[in-house]
């Protein structure tokens, strides 16, 4: 789980510095298509690319903490019973 939960977060990471990375291109040299082009990806990019867990929760290392943290409160109940 805790893969899974770390390569989502630096997947999330990653897509969201493709627009900074695009922004430091020189885009006076570029022709207008692919500047329109660039300008596409840019707004694509703000919003980030997420790995999901059956579409109910993202997978980024605060999950897997919060996973961690109900599993052993529930070994602990299950432990006092």
């Amino acid at each position: 789980m805790f893969i899974y939960c770390f390569y989502g977060e630096k997947i999330m990471r990653k897509s969201m510095a493709i627009a900074d990375e695009i922004y430091q291109i020189d885009w006076v040299h570029l022709t207008i298509k692919t500047q329109k082009s660039l300008y596409q990806i840019i707004i694509r990019a703000r919003r980030p690319i997420k790995l999901t867990g059956l579409s109910l929760f993202t997978m980024k290392i605060e999950t897997f903490g919060k996973i961690v943290k109900s599993a052993y409160s529930a070994y602990n109940l299950l432990k006092s019973t």
